[in-house]
């Protein structure tokens, strides 16, 4: 919904009363989207007064400019409203000895491909929730008889524990020390398309589960969908699976006598 408001500035004001009044703007439209228009008078009432009035306006532009690109960024994304994702800046200066790590530990691997299980867990609970309340939600309408919810039922049992097992897995692989860091990535690439396939199944089942009321604001189910869809959004899908597939090629299949990152006997 967008909010558009006129802030008529005064020189008999304070600077800091145009903020406050914002503020209690922004309390009334929960973080919608909102306009806030400011009027400077035509008459001024002198030199001095027209500089406050100036410095008045400046402040609250830059207060405005802010506080816009924090509602910009809590309203125009579909999921996980409760985040926001900003940009920090440290005025000052860092001594050599208060840095630890060297330039780009971060992206340093396996570590950054293997450590993907954490998030894959988070999502995984998210799944259980929604399947826990489909499971419970067709308890009360006295629905466990349909064939059809049975079958969607069992299709989302199978696929949380597939994730379960590819996630512990994972987790598994990522300290065993007998793993080279190409099978770490893999496995945690694996992990990623598998976990992501079984999610979005899940949240359709639901959907088609519970029915039309899921997509209420109101509905429990609903929040978390948008949620777990947005997060499911995670980078590089398609790289992900062709270098699964390269790996494929390249490695023999054991069968059950061996894994899928077993090296080649």
């Amino acid at each position: 919904m967008l909010h558009s408001y006129h802030l008529t500035l005064s020189h008999k004001k304070s600077r800091v009363e145009p903020l406050l009044a914002v503020a209690k703007l922004l309390q009334h439209t929960q973080l919608q989207v909102l306009l806030v228009d400011i009027i400077v008078p035509s008459r001024s009432p002198g030199p001095s007064k027209t500089h406050e009035l100036a410095a008045q306006s400046a402040q609250l532009q830059t207060f405005l400019s802010a506080i816009g690109t924090a509602l910009h960024t809590v309203t125009c994304i579909h999921g996980m409203r409760a985040t926001m994702t900003r940009s920090v800046s440290f005025d000052c200066l860092v001594g050599s000895e208060e840095v630890f790590g060297k330039s780009d530990d971060y992206h340093g691997q396996p570590q950054f491909s293997g450590g993907s299980w954490r998030f894959l867990a988070a999502q995984l609970g998210a799944g259980e929730a929604l399947v826990e309340m489909m499971r419970v939600e067709l308890i009360k309408r006295d629905r466990t008889e349909d064939s059809h919810q049975r079958s969607r039922m069992a299709r989302c049992v199978t696929a949380l524990e597939t994730s379960r097992k590819w996630v512990r897995d994972t987790a598994e692989v990522m300290v065993d020390p007998g793993m080279t860091s190409e099978r770490v990535i893999q496995h945690a690439n694996g992990a990623r398309i598998v976990v992501e396939r079984s999610l979005l199944d899940i949240i359709e089942m639901v959907q088609r589960s519970v029915g039309l009321q899921l997509y209420s604001r109101q509905h429990p189910c609903e929040r978390i969908i948008r949620d777990l869809s947005t997060y499911l959004r995670q980078p590089a899908p398609d790289a992900l699976l062709e270098k699964l597939g390269e790996h494929g090629f390249a490695m023999a299949q054991q069968g059950l006598a061996g894994g899928l990152y077993d090296e080649e006997s």
